[in-house]
């Protein structure tokens, strides 16, 4: 079987297991100091490119500031973070007396990087100045006429714009100007109605009670006024207050039979006839028949 050695510098130790070797190593002094060394050493060689990057950097800003006098100040680089301290000294010897190998990274860990680009200048500003516009208006309103109508200019006019407009075109051509005889006939009393009869009738109407409807009057005019048995004649010194009393007066019994017929009460009387009627009344107590009951007219 394959022994594993431990492979550092003054430690002969081997083992045929892993696990073996990763338990030795985390005890193994000889292998802690040289895994404290290749640290310190690829630190320092990570130090030492990132020096060399903003030396390349500063001197390519010096080149520009020399080519470009009028170029935007130098933006100061940031500060270099102070280098961690240095690692212990390897020794020069091993305890049996061998020089000591000098160990070197892969080249993989020890690739040099390229230099950053310096930062693009920003662009300048360019301030522009606002352009106003100023716009002066002489605004003139004329006063209202008769029609609450007013005119308004942007700017003072030179000529009256109505000057030079005939009345003839001011007005529509459909209009007709009313003849001066018609202007000068006077209206008839009963204006607007045909005559003076309809005119009384509607003035009667519209005056007085509002109780009288359209319908009352067309039946007044209907049945009344154009009824054949109606004469004008008969109304003469009509009241109609006493003609209700003589209506009254005609459901008194006597009216019938007064010989004069002129007068209210001689009126006919209302068709009913009266006389005298015998009814029978209880007395309130029980009996076997009707004519025990002894019931009193």
């Amino acid at each position: 079987m394959a022994l594993l050695p431990c492979r550092s510098r003054g430690c002969d130790y081997k083992t045929t297991t892993g696990n073996g070797l990763s338990r030795h190593r985390k005890q193994c002094n000889h292998y802690k100091l040289e895994l404290a060394a290749g640290h310190a050493q690829k630190a320092l060689i990570q130090q030492n490119t990132l020096l060399r990057i903003l030396r390349a950097r500063e001197s390519a800003l010096t080149r520009m500031d020399c080519d470009e006098p009028d170029a935007i100040p130098q933006v100061p680089l940031a500060a270099v973070a102070p280098p961690s301290s240095p690692a212990p000294p390897l020794p020069l010897a091993n305890p049996e007396g061998r020089p000591k190998r000098k160990r070197r990274l892969p080249p993989r860990y020890v690739q040099d990087m390229t230099p950053e680009a310096p930062a693009p200048i920003p662009p300048v500003e360019i301030s522009v100045t606002r352009r106003v516009i100023l716009i002066v208006r002489d605004t003139i309103r004329t006063g209202a006429n008769k029609f609450g109508l007013w005119r308004e200019y942007p700017h003072r006019p030179s000529v009256d714009p109505d000057q030079f407009v005939p009345a003839t075109n001011l007005r529509s051509a459909e209009t007709q100007t009313p003849t001066s005889t018609a202007a000068s006939e006077p209206r008839a009393r009963y204006w607007p109605f045909a005559n003076m009869s309809i005119y009384l009738m509607m003035d009667w109407m519209h005056t007085g009670s509002s109780m009288k409807s359209v319908g009352e009057v067309d039946k007044l005019s209907q049945s009344v006024l154009s009824h054949p048995e109606f004469k004008l004649e008969d109304i003469s010194g009509f009241s109609a207050r006493t003609q209700n009393k003589i209506y009254d007066a005609s459901d008194k019994p006597d009216a019938e039979k007064s010989g004069d017929q002129d007068r209210p009460d001689a009126m006919l009387g209302d068709g009913w006839i009266e006389s005298t009627v015998d009814i029978t009344i209880p007395l309130g107590l029980k009996h076997h028949s009707e004519t025990e009951a002894g019931l009193e007219a």
